[in-house]
């Protein structure tokens, strides 16, 4: 009897544990990030009252006999499930799809946490509410991020910048047309010439690397395949490139489209025209010369064009531009935009994963540390190999189910019902004993 009161105790504690787990789940429930815990029971050890016997002779084996000591708790797990998905269109709000942890720095305190609940403080830095560092990679000027260094703090200051760059290369395209109308030549009988109207000129504006723009002027004209007949069938164009009527390059396209070398600039493998003598704004030759792509250059298939639509289709220089936004890609990938329409990449925001992320200690303010148990973080880029990738504008939601601790709330108090009724009785039963005496 003394022993089922001991057992009954140990039931009712165990119980209790599970009740204080299951309410915090509850708590919860709405803690952007949490991760759901559950009780684990084993029993304690057994009070042999025989032991086994092995068969012998004519008398068979015989098995042990055992009174159990009652229950303890064997451990308190993590539940890592992924929890839904909570938008809020915030930039600096974010989750983990996936494995992994965001990496925080707390007053030089490594911490780890699954609550992608962000700010951007006065200074620019990207921090927890609770005022810890995020953690990543930033990039260098040119929109380079090195991930394979140490991490360290990820800054956004909203009065960053980018430099102008300079035009390096040019892409042309567009088509030739393949016939025009003629007219007789007034000036030598018996011979034709095209329109006028029939020369594509047009004007593009190049950066210089002061972020000025300087014009380069286009000039498409069709030469007659015959120019003794009236069909008006082209046999070749020539381009010129001049900057404020100084010539710094032209090209003659042959009947198939190609280019062929001119007489300023050097035509390149790959039909690409580097130019001369071009300056800037300031009167600086360029240094390199832009190059322009001819390569997109094409014929018309038939005569439904009346004049050549050549343009430039890219370039590569840019003015300078204040950064205007920012937003985080899946692959933790932080991009600005600027105001001159230009993109950047500005850092990378870094993931930290687990061998055995159940043997994280909980720090409070959602966030855990690493023991000897969860093995060291391995951190690095959102997306690659088992770290999860990122959602912009989106929290985590917390992965408890309702239904589920409400069912274990009836488990845990009916089990701490049943075995105060264990006492109870063996109380009863002692009662009884005493009474004997009477």
């Amino acid at each position: 009897m003394l022993r089922s009161l001991y057992t009954g105790i140990s039931g009712m504690r165990s119980m209790q544990t599970m009740m204080d787990v299951t309410g915090n789940n509850i708590a919860n429930v709405n803690t952007t990030g949490y991760k759901a815990s559950n009780t684990v029971f084993e029993d304690t050890l057994s009070q042999t009252l025989s032991n086994a016997a092995a068969a012998a002779g004519a008398k068979g084996g015989q098995n042990p006999a055992q009174v159990g000591l009652g229950v303890r708790v064997a451990g308190i797990t993590t539940n890592f499930t992924q929890g839904a998905t909570q938008s809020t269109g915030r930039n600096s709000d974010m989750l983990i799809d996936g494995d992994g942890f965001f990496v925080l720095n707390n007053n030089g305190a490594m911490q780890y946490t699954r609550n992608g609940a962000f700010n951007v403080d006065g200074t620019g830095t990207l921090v927890s509410l609770g005022g810890a560092k995020v953690q990543g990679w930033m990039a260098d000027p040119t929109g380079v991020t090195n991930s394979a260094g140490t991490p360290g703090n990820i800054s956004i200051p909203t009065s960053q910048t980018i430099p102008a760059y300079a035009t390096h290369n040019l892409t042309m395209s567009g088509r030739l047309d393949n016939t025009v109308d003629v007219v007789e030549s007034t000036t030598t009988p018996g011979t034709y010439e095209k329109k006028s109207d029939f020369i594509q000129s047009f004007t593009y504006k190049i950066i210089d690397a002061n972020g000025v723009s300087v014009p380069l002027d286009v000039k498409i004209t069709p030469n007659l395949a015959d120019p003794s007949s009236n069909s008006g069938l082209i046999g070749s164009w020539t381009m010129e490139l001049s900057q404020n009527g100084n010539p710094v390059g032209d090209v003659t396209f042959d009947g198939t489209g190609a280019a062929m070398a001119g007489g300023v600039g050097e035509l390149r493998a790959g039909e690409k025209l580097e130019l001369v003598g071009f300056l800037g704004a300031d009167g600086v030759d360029f240094a390199p010369q832009p190059v322009v792509d001819l390569s997109k250059i094409s014929v018309a298939a038939r005569s439904d064009i009346s004049m050549s639509d050549v343009t430039v289709s890219s370039q590569d220089g840019y003015t300078a531009g204040a950064l205007v936004s920012w937003k985080v890609g899946p692959d933790g990938a932080i991009v600005g935009a600027f105001d001159n329409g230009r993109s950047q990449e500005l850092g990378r925001i870094a993931v930290a994963t687990f061998d055995n992320p159940a043997g994280l200690d909980k720090q409070g303010g959602s966030t855990y540390q690493a023991t000897s148990n969860s093995g060291l973080p391995n951190v690095g880029v959102a997306g690659d190999g088992a770290h999860g990738s990122l959602v912009s504008g989106a929290l985590e939601m917390s992965n408890v189910d309702l239904a589920q601790e409400f069912t274990n709330l009836i488990v845990s108090q009916r089990g701490f019902q049943a075995n105060s009724r264990v006492i109870t009785t063996s109380d009863s039963m002692l009662e009884e004993l005493v009474n004997l005496k009477r």
